[in-house]
Parts: structure tokens; sequence; C-alpha cells
């Protein structure tokens, strides 16, 4: 442990952060190297960090373990034994970037200077490989992936991609659906997991779902980064904003890159040798010869992307079809081309009704459908989209920033059979209606300039203006007790509510109601609700393993830190009864003892001198140097 504590302390922070994120190290017990280093050879933590090592890495590490017969080889050494077990002539190169991936493990470490390239690899990592991890021979970690049987057939596979096809497009239409809810109205979730049940009902309904699809339905939304949760509620991330308004071939692209890009690396390429025949059996072989030590996590994480495959049209009955090879290469172009063909085309127009319903045959484009949501409330999806067009609706569009003139604009371009006369007049009287009753915020300069006396009292924080008979409506209607309303100056009511609390309940009792700004006007709002996304770097909370790293480097130079580093070091050769080469300062110069430390204590070390079998006792202060002897197991 010595060796591997001293060689941890020469690492960089940088390296060493690195190291330790892979490892999802947990630094609240860890006080110093020597805690780090105990840590990193427990059997559980060296399990951990080779389960998601691939072959080729499991290899190189089997190579050290034969060449580092007493911890450090040098890694001339470690190629000469690849050679002998079968690697091929490019075996250096490929080994060295492979021990640079290795090092952000802890596993092993390299040391290289003018004359030396040596790594160093602790003992029990060392046994651990050769007899604890079950793994196959350095030979057979080095063959070639095993060959596969490519047999020709003449079946038709078109009804299975036709099949595909439906299932992606229902999938896509579902995902769509979920955006547009959430977007509206977020759903809240429980601290336990899943939706409260009011809200997983009205995303089920909306969605086209049952109640026990649902989960799976908002985890692929999840994995895709098209929802978020923050807070208690689940939300539209700008990911799935932007998604939403692209057509169903890039969204089915992208959803189909985001889920090759969670396969583990190097395994895509490895299933490009099945032209075209790839199985689910295949696909789970070659992934488990791939990652020999994965288990049981493996298996996990092949039958959520197996699951989210069968949603996007990958798999059907749980087999991949020919396509399927083609995303898993990376050409995902040719692949989507492959599939929306079979796709339903998109319409960009429909029939305006009299009775204000909008019917369009066929699916609606994306962006078009956006467009329509803005003004019309969504009503039913299926062979035929339909809308439905009311005050409340027109009124959210026009509080969203849309005009008179870019709703009608809007229809016009729709209509197959322009517009109808009781939606024209429906247009007119949602216009004129629009900001009849608003809601002004006490503390603003606007509300203030209309009677002083009406923000006196500190605690009105709410100021509503209508028309005298509006507002003698508003006061006795017993939807909007809570909002405690007051006759205030002429033509305005009181509340001590917030004005949002105000607004969102005057707008669901369907009141013409708007928020007006500071100069009084009309306060654009946003009726979709977006997730926050911090950025990647952004940070809420301090990270553990920055604190980690600050407490080891925290007076890494200073004289005491040195003298404590000693200490540990002679104490933890004490407990492991290892014999130590320590140079000591004299008078006239220094000399080196072979001792087998017994204590350390009052800045004082006693040990067995190995050579002339006397106890010697040395102060701390004298000592220059601490090696292990060579060949000693650390």
């Amino acid at each position: 442990m010595l060796e591997l504590a001293a060689r941890l302390r020469r690492l960089t922070p940088p390296a060493l952060a690195a190291g330790l994120r892979t490892l999802g190290c947990d630094p609240v017990k860890i006080a110093d190297f020597f805690d780090l280093a105990e840590w990193l050879i427990e059997p559980e933590t060296i399990a951990a960090a080779t389960r998601t090592l691939t072959r080729p890495e499991l290899g190189v590490l089997r190579a050290v373990a034969e060449a580092s017969g007493t911890g450090t080889a040098l890694f001339a050494e470690v190629c000469k034994v690849l050679h002998v077990h079968g690697a091929g002539a490019e075996a250096s190169t490929s080994a060295a970037e492979i021990r640079a991936r290795l090092e952000n493990t802890l596993l092993l470490f390299s040391h290289t200077d003018g004359e030396n390239d040596d790594v160093y690899m602790h003992p029990r990592v060392r046994a651990y490989l050769q007899d604890g991890a079950q793994l196959p021979t350095l030979r057979e970690l080095l063959a070639p992936p095993p060959p596969v049987l490519v047999s020709s057939d003449n079946v038709d596979r078109s009804i299975l991609t036709r099949r595909a096809a439906h299932i992606a497009h229902a999938s896509l239409t579902a995902l769509a659906e979920l955006l547009s809810a959430l977007g509206t109205r977020p759903a809240r979730g429980l601290s336990k997991g899943g939706l409260a049940l009011p809200d997983a009902r009205r995303l089920a309904d909306t969605c086209g779902v049952d109640l026990d699809g649902l989960p799976a339905l908002l985890a692929r939304a999840a994995n895709a980064t098209l929802v978020a949760r923050e807070g208690s509620f689940w939300l539209i991330t700008p990911t799935g904003a932007r998604w939403e308004l692209m057509d169903l071939a890039d969204k089915w692209a992208d959803l189909a890159t985001r889920w090759t890009a969670r396969f583990p690396p190097g395994l895509p390429a490895l299933l490009t040798r099945h032209q075209n025949k790839l199985s689910v059996a295949r696909l789970r072989a070659d992934a488990h010869w791939w990652l020999p030590l994965s288990g049981s996590q493996l298996d996990e994480t092949l039958d959520t992307l197996l699951e989210e495959a069968e949603s996007l049209g990958l798999t059907v009955g749980g087999e991949p079809l020919e396509f399927t090879q083609l995303v898993v290469a990376g050409d995902v172009t040719t692949a989507t081309a492959a599939l929306v063909e079979h796709f339903p085309e998109p319409v960009d127009r429909a029939y305006v009704q009299d009775d204000l319903t909008i019917i369009a045959p066929g699916p609606v484009s994306p962006a078009l459908d956006v467009r329509l949501r803005e003004v019309a409330d969504a009503e039913g999806r299926g062979n035929a989209y339909s809308y439905r067009v009311t005050a409340t609706s027109l009124s959210r569009g026009l509080s969203g920033g849309a005009t008179v003139e870019s709703i009608r604009q809007l229809f016009s371009e729709v209509s197959l059979t322009g517009i109808p006369q009781p939606l024209d007049y429906l247009i007119d009287e949602a216009s004129r209606r629009f900001g009849v009753v608003r809601v002004i915020d006490a503390t603003s300069e606007w509300s203030a300039s209309l009677d002083p006396q009406a923000t006196v009292d500190a605690s009105v924080r709410t100021v509503i203006h209508a028309p005298h008979d509006l507002l003698q409506i508003l006061v006795v209607d017993s939807s909007l007790t809570h909002l405690e309303l007051t006759l205030g100056p002429p033509g305005h009511l009181l509340s001590r509510t917030d004005p949002e609390v105000v607004f969102t309940a005057l707008s669901s009792a369907r009141y013409p109601v708007v928020v007006a700004n500071a100069s009084g006007g009309v306060q654009r709002r946003e009726h979709r609700r977006i997730a926050r996304m911090p950025p990647p770097t952004a940070t809420t909370q301090a990270d553990p393993i920055d604190a980690l790293l600050d407490r080891l480097a925290t007076n890494r130079d200073s004289e005491r830190t040195e003298e404590d580093w000693l200490a540990r070091t002679l104490d933890a050769a004490a407990k492991t009864k290892s014999t130590l080469i320590v140079t000591v300062r004299l008078s006239d110069g220094s000399s080196e003892y072979l001792l087998a430390p017994a204590s350390v204590s009052n800045g004082r070390l006693r040990a067995r001198d190995a050579r002339s079998d006397i106890e010697r006792t040395l102060p701390l202060s004298a000592i220059i140097a601490v090696r292990p002897t060579t060949g000693q197991a650390q």
C-alpha cells in the first residue's frame, strides 16, 4: 500500500479527479492518500472498476499482471507478453492507447522519464485478475471476435418494415403529445417516483397509452433529454421544445442517434460484422463477449436499450430489422430514409368547419401542429387530426403575441374551404373581449398612478381593472372567494393574493384576463413552461470530489504534512510487517538502514534492523527518505 499511496500522491489533481469520478468514489470517509489507497484495493472497488472494461482493456491489464511480478514492470516487457500470447504487430501502439484509458480507472499507474517507461499494478489487483475475476486466459482475451455465419435468404421482410414504421410513427406521436401536454400543464412527480395519479391519467389519455405504459413513455422522453424533472414537476426541456418543431424524419433520426450513443463503447463496431443478420441473441452474446466482467448490469442496460428499440421500430417482436444494422453502424441517414418512406404523408391543409372544429385528413406536420395549438385545442389523433377553436384558445393566442391579422392569416392558409362565418365572428368577439380584465402588480408605477389611496395598504399585492358591471360579477363569483377581492378605486378591485395566482384563477374561470405591464399595456405571456436546464459546467452545490482534492492538497508542501506522510508510511509498514529501506541524516552525511518498523509514536520510529538484528529508535525529523525493498509486496 505504501507504493500505491505514493503513486497516488504524485498524480496531478486533474488525473486524480478523473479517476475518482470514473470509479464513483464516495470521498466522505477518505482523509488522506492512505485512506484512498485502502479504498482502491478493496475487492468491491476492484470489481466495480473492471466491470465496465472491454476485452482489449482487460487483455492489457492481464499482460501487466503477468509482466509485473513485483508490482512494477517496464512497458516494453508488457508489449512482449502481448506478442507472446498472440497480439499482432500493432499491439504496442494499441496497448499504449489502452494504457492511457486504464489510468483513469486507477488500476495501473505509469511513470516515464528519460530512460524508463514503467507501469505499476498493486498486488491485490494482480491477484484479482489472475485468480478472483474468472477471466479468460490472456490468449483468449487477445483473440479476434468469433466468426458469424451469414446465410442468405429470399424472405420478403417488407411487411415487418411496414409494421416497424407503424410502431415508430405511433411512438413519435405519443412523445409529441406528451411534450405538448407537459408544456401546457406540468405534471407533478411523487417523491418515491412516478407521477401523481390525476396527472398520470391526464397524460395517459392525452398520449393514447395505457396507464401502465406511461412510465416507459416518460422514461424514453427523459433518456432523450426531451423532458426533465424540476423540483416536484416534470417539464419539457429546451431540447424537447426544439424536437417538437422537427419533421418526423428528423425526430426519428434524433432518437435513433441518441439510442446508439448509449451503447457500451466499441460494441456497435463489433456488431457490424453480422452483415444485416443481427439478432437479439447475437447482440447479447457479442455484448457479453466484449465486456466479460459486466454480469447482470449489462443485461439491465441491454433490456432498456431493446425496449426503446421496440418503440422506435428498430425491432419487431424482439428481433432487429435490416435498417437496424445501419443505425448501429452509424448510418442513421440511410436507415431513416428506409423507414420513413412507410410513414403516412403529413398534410398542411384542413377543413375548418362551421362548428368551430378543424379536421385534418391525416397527420399534421409538426410545425403546423404547434401553430394550431397556439390558437386551438387539440381534440383527437388517429387517421385524422382534429382541433377546436374557442374564445379561451383565441385569447391564449392573443396573449401569447398573436394578432387578429395573424390568426386570420393562419386559418386562411390552412383551410381548404375558407374561414366560415361563425369562426370569423368568434375572432372578432375574442378581439373585443381581449384585455377587458387586467391583472396589475400593486407595486408597479402604473398601479400606483391609478389612485394614491389604492396602494396605501402594504398588504395589497394585486389590482384588477375591468368594467364596472364585470367587477360586480367578479366580487360575487364563488369560485374566486379565495382571492378575497375587495372594492378599490372606481373600476378596480384589490387583492392580497399574488398577481400570478389571481391571473390563474381568473383564467381558469374563463374570464378574458390579461396581465398588464408597468406601462399599463398587455404583457405577453409564454403559456408553455420550459425547464431551466443548467449548462453542463454549472453546479448548484460543491463537488465532493473537488472537496476531497482540496483536503489532499492542503499544506501539501509544508513541513508538518511531510512529517505526517512519513508517520503514516511507517505506521502502515508496521501494520503490514513490511521491511523498508530508510535513509537517515547523520552528522557526517547520511546512511541507509533496512528496517522493519514496529511502532511510531511521539515523533519517533521504533524498528528492528534486519541487517544487524538490533532494535533502533530514530527521530522522524532525522529520516530523509523511505522506500520499499525490491520485490516486496505492497
